[in-house]
């Protein structure tokens, strides 16, 4: 199993967000950040002391929807569904030995924003 080592904000000139090193990969989720009129779009991470996942086992991510149900972002990118209800926000859900940290996105306006999850082994885009 992967161990996580380090999380910590990341950002470059279109996309901001988090990263979360393990000893085998980089796991980047990310929002694109440019701004467009009077929208109003961001993110948070559901938990504010994340000390306690570091030298904890990643397991999977999963993206979730506004009512808590989830789905595996494999099975996602080959069965892409489009819920209506799901186009103002995405909930990407980490799941480790220790608990679910959540990657929340928000998206108020009329234009949208990717959000983005890349790794070694995939890479998933949404627009939201």
């Amino acid at each position: 199993m992967e161990k996580i080592q380090q999380i910590y904000k990341a950002e470059n000139e279109k996309n901001s967000g988090y990263h979360i090193k393990t000893d085998k990969q980089v796991i980047k989720l990310l929002m694109g950040d440019i701004q467009y009129n009077f929208e109003k779009f961001g993110y948070e991470l559901s938990e504010k002391h994340l000390d306690k996942f570091i030298g904890s086992h990643f397991i999977e991510i999963k993206e979730g929807n506004k009512a808590l149900n989830e789905e595996s972002l494999y099975a996602r990118e080959i069965h892409m569904r489009k819920d209506i209800d799901d186009y103002e926000f995405a909930f990407i859900n980490v799941h480790t030995s220790v608990g679910i940290l959540q990657f929340a996105t928000y998206c108020l306006g009329s234009y949208g924003h990717q959000v983005l999850v890349e790794s070694e082994t995939f890479n998933y885009e949404r627009w939201i």
